[in-house]
């Protein structure tokens, strides 16, 4: 695999010669090392260089010999030879798909063996795993004569635990190679907790509150395979408040849309919950009351006495009925009554 090897090749005789002299040049294996058919040797000169290619035969086939020949009619011939290192190596090499969730199944033909050349023989590879708790792998496979590599199926499991992202080590074994060994990470897909995305604080009662929950493993890491119910609730400072939703089905790991706390208070957190027993919870955030939207006036008994001073208690109130604290201005009361 060399190329060419230019002027490395030379013939000669023993004196400079008086006419230019061709010679015929041969080599007993074209696979690995070609030259060119004819040299000429110039008149006043006893030698002429040539070059020499070293031919990538893809093979794994060791030092190969080549005999390299020089005739002219009517002379004695003459020939050298040359030994051809192999570039191939006795080396098996694994590769997989470099990731997949647990429980994925059959992962047909995600999996190859290779060598670095071909032979004329098969070579049979014998396959293991380094967890068979997360991927399993055909006991055997067969690189074909004059093939180089052949693919081969995982099955990726489910354990049913929650550890996170595990790595699988796939090796190969044949006889008069160096093993090679592949990795595959095998994503957990089962629940260790919920996240909600940051919420601003204040939030307004009542209004929407645009909400982000997903699922995730031990390690953080989203999992998109989930799908489920899941509940919301609510508590602050003065304790549990009303949400809306209360429940929600979570798809592709996640749940994106918006919810709204049913009550003004403060240090508000959101929890998010499955059957299961997994939880998550938002950061702490206030809720408080919106702009300023209509007066309230508390019911009146009737009869009153004319001219006598009633307790009147008026409001001013945002749109959903919540009372806005910072409401301080002055009010004209008008009262409207019927004729006698």
């Amino acid at each position: 695999g060399d190329g060419t090897l230019v002027g490395q090749g030379t013939v000669g005789v023993d004196s400079p010669v008086s006419a230019d002299v061709s010679v015929s040049l041969s080599c007993d294996r074209g696979d690995e090392v070609t030259v060119p058919s004819m040299v000429v040797i110039p008149a006043g000169s006893s030698s002429a260089s040539f070059d020499l290619t070293i031919v990538d035969d893809n093979k794994i086939d060791g030092t190969q010999r080549a005999t390299i020949a020089a005739s002219v009619v009517n002379w004695t011939g003459s020939s050298d030879d040359i030994d051809v290192l192999d570039n191939e190596t006795n080396d098996l090499y694994v590769t997989t798909v470099s990731n997949a969730e647990e429980g994925a199944g059959l992962l047909s033909g995600f999996g190859t063996v290779s060598l670095s050349g071909v032979l004329e023989t098969d070579v049979e590879v014998a396959l293991s795993s380094g967890d068979l708790t997360e991927v399993t792998v055909p006991a055997n496979v067969v690189i074909p004569a004059g093939q180089t590599s052949v693919n081969f199926d995982l099955t990726v499991l489910d354990d049913g635990e929650t550890d996170g992202t595990q790595t699988a080590a796939v090796s190969a074994h044949a006889a008069g190679f160096t093993d090679g060994v592949g990795q595959i990470e095998i994503f957990d897909n089962d629940v260790h907790h919920f996240k909600i995305d940051p919420i601003a604080s204040p939030q307004i009662a009542k209004e929407p509150i645009s909400a982000v929950v997903t699922a995730r493993d031990v390690n953080e890491r989203h999992i998109d395979s989930y799908s489920g119910g899941v509940t919301l609730s609510a508590a602050g400072t003065n304790g549990a408040v009303s949400v809306t939703p209360e429940s929600v089905t979570m798809t592709s790991g996640q749940w994106n849309s918006s919810v709204s706390v049913n009550g003004v208070d403060r240090g508000v957190v959101i929890t998010v919950a499955d059957s299961n027993g997994h939880t998550g919870t938002s950061n702490v955030f206030d809720v408080t009351f919106g702009a300023m939207d209509h007066f309230e006036v508390e019911p009146i008994a009737s009869p009153q006495i004319m001219d006598d001073p009633l307790e009147v208690t008026i409001r001013a109130v945002d749109a959903h009925g919540y009372i806005n604290g910072d409401y301080n201005k002055v009010a004209n009361l008008v009262g409207i009554g019927g004729a006698q």
